[in-house]
């Protein structure tokens, strides 16, 4: 994962020119040296990254491993060992040795094994997927009957005994010695392996806490993962809660081409909960589904000074960077495996809220009516709330703004209408409290700038919905259309060969089917 840090004494380039950040001016500038000439300069986030930037060498944005391409015994197995070395680097350095040993025992590896993983994990700035096993091509699988085997000792671990790994797994290694007896006496010729111990661990740590709480204590565990029904919880800094939702426009929008109505787009907005700043947001003329999520996301934690260039309003919209927890409703395109690997690869926690609880989306629904209420109803071509009060106005006729228009019209509201005023619940302007979230106010201090995304086309790429899809003469069909690169001839016909030989790959896409 690319990612810059904007914390004083941290490196960044601008151009290929070496600077160090020596102070923060402000929600979007920070003050740099030069490495090599020694001056101060003032830069915008947007004009500094990670490393130097050179024209003449391509720059490749597909990983080794796609997220999806995975599987999740290996992505539990990542995330576990990434806690673990987590532990070891908070340490101070005459410590992380002792503790590095304990590490590699429990592991079941060497110390330089262990030694060597932590630094790889150290240098991908905590990033676990540099922690991924490389793949073997032996060929071991389990069979039927040795599956079976280990769903009983797993469901041996989720009865009400509490029974410890170590005892379910001895459990096991008896049920599949009698098992082989028993095949042996039958004539039965069945190959049944004995997993190792960590396998075992890989399955059960791959349940939820409360599923595994539930069926072990019984109601008092169920009791410890049920959610509190009450006031949302007001969050304490910026970007730690981010709730994100869909709804309809009440507007008619028109074609750009011949300007005739073609129908009300959906917004998918996302607001910072502690500030009120809206943090990005996605208009289409799509119903609600997994490709308008991913979007909204990676509008929201890239920094948005070339958007508003492009749509050509001045102002700031200083929020970028990668939420901690991310709210959503029930609706399933928030859940999908795609979105929610995404979201484990950048470290987000997404939760939902409960069902039949709609105050606790309260705060996105608010907004949904201001900028109704305080814009949108007043454009040409607007549907009202509701048939009442459009009365006899004809809102196909009436309309006057293509999709790109009004989507300008909509950042000029955000950036220099709604951040601007008071917010009734927050007592300031939205753009005031995150400044002070983020920068302090002299009495508390702000959480510091958040820390950058260097690599915007690998992020949104890892938000975008997929399809499985095999490569043939004619390219690769999608939703009825052919698509074909000379990139993809050597693939037709082929195996992926980071899916166990299958024939299918991973096809992400930014154009919804029709």
């Amino acid at each position: 994962m690319n990612t810059m840090s904007l914390k004083i004494g941290s490196e960044v380039f601008r151009n290929n020119s070496r600077y160090r950040v020596i102070g923060v001016v402000d929600l979007e500038h920070v003050s740099v040296r030069s490495a090599t000439t020694g001056v101060v300069e003032r830069a915008h986030i947007s004009e500094i990254s990670r490393t130097p930037n050179n024209e003449e060498v391509p720059v490749d944005i597909i990983p080794t491993r796609e997220l999806l391409d995975i599987p999740d015994k290996e992505w539990v197995d990542a995330h576990n060992k990434a806690l673990l070395f987590s532990g070891v680097l908070q340490l101070e350095l005459d410590e992380r040795r002792l503790r590095l040993q304990g590490v590699a025992k429990e592991l079941g590896m060497s110390e330089s094994t262990a030694y060597r993983q932590l630094q790889k994990f150290k240098q991908a700035k905590g990033d676990p997927l540099s922690l991924l096993r490389q793949k073997r091509n032996d060929g071991l699988r389990f069979n039927s009957a040795t599956e079976s085997l280990i769903q009983q000792a797993i469901n041996g671990y989720l009865s009400d005994q509490q029974k410890s790994i170590t005892n379910i797994y001895r459990d096991l290694k008896l049920l599949i010695y009698n098992k082989r007896k028993e095949n042996t006496e039958g004539g039965i010729v069945e190959d049944i392996k004995t997993p190792h111990i960590n396998t075992i661990r890989y399955r059960i740590t791959s349940l939820t806490a409360s599923e595994v709480a539930s069926k072990r204590r019984g109601k008092k565990g169920k009791e410890e993962h049920r959610p509190i029904i009450a006031k949302f919880p007001e969050p304490q800094k910026p970007l730690e809660i981010v709730q994100i939702d869909h709804t309809p426009l009440d507007l008619i929008i028109v074609d750009d081409e011949n300007r005739l109505a073609i129908g009300r787009p959906t917004i998918t907005l996302a607001i910072d909960v502690y500030s009120r700043m809206v943090t990005g947001f996605y208009i289409s003329l799509e119903k609600p589904n997994t490709l308008l999520t991913g979007c909204c996301l990676t509008h929201s934690i890239l920094d948005k000074k070339a958007w508003l260039v492009d749509h050509g309003i001045e102002g700031e919209w200083p929020v970028y960077g990668v939420m901690d927890t991310i709210h959503t409703d029930n609706g399933k395109e928030f859940h999908g495996r795609s979105l929610l690997r995404a979201c484990e690869r950048y470290k987000i926690n997404m939760t939902k809220r409960p069902s039949g609880t709609p105050r606790y989306g309260g705060h996105i629904e608010r907004l949904f009516k201001t900028f109704n209420d305080g814009g949108i109803h007043a454009l040409p071509g607007t549907t009202k709330s509701n048939v009442a009060q459009r009365g006899e106005y004809q809102a196909e006729k009436k309309a006057l703004l293509t999709l790109r228009e009004f989507e300008t019209w909509y950042t000029e509201f955000i950036v220099n209408v709604y951040h601007q005023e008071i917010h009734s619940e927050i007592g300031m302007s939205p753009i005031e409290k995150y400044r002070k979230g983020i920068l302090g106010d002299g009495q508390t201090l702000g959480r510091g700038l958040p820390t950058k995304i260097t690599d915007s086309m690998r992020l949104k790429i890892d938000f975008l919905p997929y399809e499985e899809r095999s490569v043939q003469k004619y390219g690769v069909k999608l939703f009825g259309i052919d698509y074909f690169h000379d990139v993809l001839r050597k693939w037709i016909k082929q195996p992926d060969k980071y899916r166990q030989g299958s024939k299918k790959f991973i096809v992400r896409y930014e154009v919804p089917p029709i």
